[in-house]
């Protein structure tokens, strides 16, 4: 089942995206995702759910993915605005 996501989060994503890309050219998934989720705690999505956006964005986009175990710090300032 295809979850809902807020216009929001869409858009944290994207723009948490499109930084990842211009900043290191490949995307990290599951550090932008944690980034998304907790920029957007108050809908009380899994970062799995999240990460699934993160990793659709990034296809879509046709770049490089990564999936580390690092801190999202880095990327949340994008997720934030």
């Amino acid at each position: 089942m295809m979850r809902a996501y807020s216009e929001k989060m869409r858009l944290d994503a994207r723009a948490a995206v499109a930084e990842a890309i211009a900043r290191d050219g490949a995307v990290d998934v599951p550090a932008i995702a944690e980034a998304v989720r907790i920029a957007n705690i108050a809908e009380n999505v899994a970062r799995e759910d999240v990460e699934l956006l993160v990793m659709h964005q990034a296809q879509s986009l046709g770049v490089p993915m990564t999936f580390s175990t690092t801190t999202p710090g880095s990327y949340l300032s994008a997720a934030s605005k």
